[in-house]
């Protein structure tokens, strides 16, 4: 199928703890659903064994990544260590849950001032899943101790905004790239000789997540029966995935040969449009889906005779989703989740998680367009 093909068909398919402090400022916490597989798999076995790092940031957009592929893994046989950055243990979900992890240690510490190799002294492991570099000067050090160590994947968790865009949709991954810093993570890596894995995620949700914003804009206004200001068009297509079957792609490299040297898109094969958002949080929320649409107000916002803050609208105001189809076929990964599913669970959240609705900035958007 043909993306242009396939782009058709988003259309008409689019869904309307005890802790210690360690040398160098670090602190260390002590702790005490399998993606599916296809045929293409080579793995007989979800049971493996070995040991991984994982390089967590201490929030944003990547948050909460670490503490559900930290439990995939313990799941899986694989002992876990986690070094986490901020410095000291955060409060907040789901750095506060670490201690539910099992077989898992949790190293706290300031990635920019800390002295990694003293603080891995000793250790070794198999894999490595970096989710905190931006650059190759925030990678090397790790990336060349996983060197050392032999391990089997340098799993790197990219980002896949890194994309130029364009006409055609779904983005692949030998689409054009902007010249980004994970960019050069990923020729870092393999310059070095590691066997590397790149994933490029696009808007996370799911439990414990640390940015509400993409699915909390749509709830914000329709819970409160305010109008939705969008940029561009209702119809615009993106993905929305559940943090779960990001964890459950990042894991599907473990044994897996097919894996190495390869850049793979992470993110759902489903898509939805902005308006589809709209209505499903509606329905979730007791509403009525229909009459929550007609309050979408469109707007250009290079017309407004203001500038709109970055971050106004959580999304872009064109096309922008990537395909997960090589992940699919080269990992034996499928998603398990439907944002149409966890939406109904998503609307409990929202009522007792969410920041409270600021609509000021709205009334200036209304305000320019005349509504």
């Amino acid at each position: 199928m043909t993306r242009r093909l396939a782009s058709l068909c988003v259309l008409l398919h689019a869904v309307s703890c005890g802790a210690f402090l360690l040398k160098d400022g670090a602190w260390l916490v002590g702790a005490r659903r399998s993606p599916r597989l296809s045929a293409l798999s080579p793995r007989s076995s979800l049971e493996m064994s070995g040991n991984a790092l994982i390089l967590q940031n201490k929030g944003g957009g990547h948050g909460e990544i670490g503490f559900h592929l930290a439990k995939l893994l313990n799941s899986k046989g694989i002992g876990v260590t986690i070094l986490n950055d901020g410095g000291s243990p955060i409060s907040k979900t789901p750095f506060n849950m670490y201690d539910q992890l099992s077989n898992t240690e949790v190293i706290w510490t300031d990635l920019s001032s800390a002295d990694v190799p003293s603080l891995l002294s000793g250790k070794t492991f198999d894999y490595v899943f970096d989710n905190v570099s931006k650059n190759e000067a925030g990678a090397k050090t790790v990336a060349d101790l996983a060197k050392q160590w032999g391990v089997k994947n340098y799993v790197y968790v990219s980002s896949g905004g890194m994309y130029k865009g364009g006409v055609e949709m779904p983005m692949e991954e030998g689409d054009p790239v902007k010249e980004t810093g994970q960019l050069e993570v990923e020729k870092y890596a393999d310059s070095i000789g590691l066997p590397w894995s790149s994933f490029r995620p696009q808007y996370i949700y799911g439990p414990f997540t640390n940015k509400r914003d993409y699915l909390d804009f749509f709830f914000h206004r329709v819970a409160n029966d305010a109008p939705i200001p969008i940029p561009g068009q209702p119809s615009t297509c993106t993905t929305l995935t559940h943090v779960e079957d990001v964890a459950s792609m990042l894991a599907a490299v473990i044994g897996n040969p097919n894996a190495p040297k390869q850049v793979f898109n992470c993110a759902t094969d489903r898509y939805t449009t902005y308006e589809g958002v709209v209505k499903l949080a509606a329905k979730a929320l007791g509403k009525d889906p229909a009459e929550a649409a007609k309050r979408i107000v469109v707007y250009d916002a290079k017309s407004l005779g203001f500038d709109v803050p970055k971050g106004a609208f959580p999304f872009r105001p064109t096309h922008f989703f990537v395909s997960p189809e090589k992940a699919k076929l080269k990992l034996g990964w499928k998603p398990a989740h439907k944002l149409e599913d966890d939406v109904v669970w998503y609307a409990d959240t929202y009522k007792t998680s969410a920041k409270p609705f600021d609509d000021s900035l709205d009334k200036q958007i209304l305000a320019a367009v005349g509504k």
